[in-house]
């Protein structure tokens, strides 16, 4: 089955442009992940001595809200799983075009127009699966939410 992409878009152009967009979203859930991820390994290992000197207690307690608030968050937006599923996909998008490019896998002994149209089907595959994928994860966030409450 021969999907169209996008008007007046080759294949490769959209494989580019799936490819980059999903490393700097995945760029971008990486930093998130991180960022919160250093904020509540900070807040855990503060806590100790914070609690074991003579600190102000409202010191503990801000440290104590620093973890339950950046794991809360790492949780419900998902950073981790993200970075993780728009990496994967990027990968894709570049094996697949290098598969193309190079006249392997799928892509050996054809024609040239066989090789376009078989690639045009993968990417508007690829892009498929990535929009339905992605509708999973958000569905079951969204039940694994419904669950917690």
């Amino acid at each position: 089955m021969q999907v169209k992409l996008l008007e007046n878009k080759s294949a490769e152009k959209v494989c580019s442009e799936q490819q980059v967009y999903n490393s700097k979203k995945a760029s971008e859930y990486k930093r998130y992940y991180s960022i919160f991820s250093i904020a509540t390994l900070v807040g855990s290992v503060s806590t100790v001595p914070i609690i074991a000197t003579d600190c102000p207690k409202w010191l503990c307690i801000i440290s104590a809200i620093i973890v339950v608030v950046s794991n809360g968050i790492n949780s419900i937006f998902k950073f981790h799983e993200n970075w993780l599923y728009c990496r994967n996909l990027s990968e894709l998008y570049k094996v697949e075009y290098n598969n193309y490019n190079w006249g392997i896998k799928d892509y050996k002994n054809l024609t040239v127009q066989e090789k376009e149209c078989l690639f045009q089907n993968n990417i508007s595959d690829l892009i498929a699966k990535g929009n339905m994928d992605w509708s999973k994860l958000e569905i079951a966030g969204k039940e694994e939410e419904n669950k917690k409450s």
